[in-house]
């Protein structure tokens, strides 16, 4: 049975505008979850974390100390170098609601939906963050498994990748005042917690809120997670069998169609594969077409000259049939 969604954006500078345990700075952060003694007094006993996807974590920090050489154009066209106190790297903190313990006595089954969950939820990152992502780590150190995501951008503006601090700051460029834009970044941040319910939570029995914000009985509480564990095996059933009949089709129709082939072949390889197999699919038509309509020409220009053959042995023959009817004629006077 699993809880509710959580999901968390943050973003951090190179140096805290104050010593307050809420600003802490890059390398704090990218201390805490590689688990470099001394940066995690939270967790008891420290696990090595595992990268499950994307760079490693020498990649992430080189990604991001480029910004120590990076430079901005100031709004009078001067250039200088980022401030140290601008945010400049994204994290995002994903948890999966059924605690470590718990899931290392869970069946095969309940693994395995761990582990598409995990999928899952780095690729609804992945979509948010687009080229700026660059990779997820899984903590199993704390009572429940969870992901820490991060993202850079060339430009290092990491506010850009917050929902919330997006949405100020659009709002703000339009006109709307200081309340209006606070506003506007609230309901961006909750509707990007809407879009992680909708496209990965519910499909893992995740509830959109939890029972102190529903005020909900502990009894209601199971019904409800009951009730949601039973809607998402029906919604993860709903995809994989919508995906097995997909590619079942798709094999069929490639096994008997050229166009076929083309589409099926989509959902494996790069545009450029495609480009490169139709640009050859292309070639080998028009040879096969250039080839019949050169034979057709030479089977033509083969008719004609044999033609030209016939008239001029026909023309031939009458005019030695003519010599001779005029040599008998001669003869024939004397």
């Amino acid at each position: 049975m699993s809880g509710f969604c959580f999901a968390r954006i943050e973003v951090f500078a190179r140096k805290s505008r104050s010593d307050s345990r809420m600003n802490r700075t890059v390398d704090e952060v990218l201390d805490e979850a590689e688990r470099i003694e001394g940066n995690m007094p939270h967790v008891k006993n420290p696990h090595a974390p595992k990268v499950v996807d994307g760079c490693s974590f020498e990649e992430l920090r080189q990604s991001h100390n480029a910004v120590e050489n990076a430079k901005q154009t100031q709004k009078n066209g001067r250039e200088r170098k980022v401030r140290t106190t601008q945010n400049t790297l994204a994290t995002a903190v994903l948890s999966y609601p059924v605690s470590v313990e718990a899931l290392k006595k869970a069946s095969p089954e309940e693994k395995q939906k761990y582990l598409h969950w995990r999928r899952d939820a780095i690729q609804f990152m992945r979509d948010e963050w687009g080229e700026d992502y660059k990779c997820a780590v899984q903590h199993t150190d704390e009572k429940f498994p969870h992901l820490h995501l991060y993202a850079v951008r060339t430009d290092f503006d990491a506010k850009q990748n917050h929902p919330g601090y997006r949405a100020q700051k659009e709002a703000l460029a339009n006109g709307k005042s200081g309340k209006e834009a606070e506003i506007a970044g609230a309901i961006a941040l909750k509707a990007f917690l809407n879009s992680y319910y909708e496209q990965v939570g519910q499909k893992y029995g995740m509830a959109r809120y939890g029972p102190r914000r529903t005020r909900s009985s502990r009894c209601k509480w199971v019904k409800e997670q009951i009730a949601n564990d039973a809607h998402a095996q029906i919604l993860r059933d709903r995809d994989k069998y919508k995906q097995s009949i997909k590619e079942e089709v798709a094999r069929e129709w490639a096994e008997t169609s050229t166009i076929g082939k083309l589409s099926f072949a989509r959902s494996t390889a790069s545009d450029a594969d495609i480009k490169k197999r139709s640009n050859t699919l292309f070639r080998e038509a028009i040879e096969q077409y250039s080839g019949q309509y050169r034979n057709a020409e030479k089977a033509i220009e083969k008719a004609v000259s044999e033609r030209n053959d016939a008239q001029k042995k026909a023309i031939s023959a009458e005019r030695q049939n003519s010599h001779l009817v005029s040599r008998n004629a001669e003869l024939e006077s004397k």
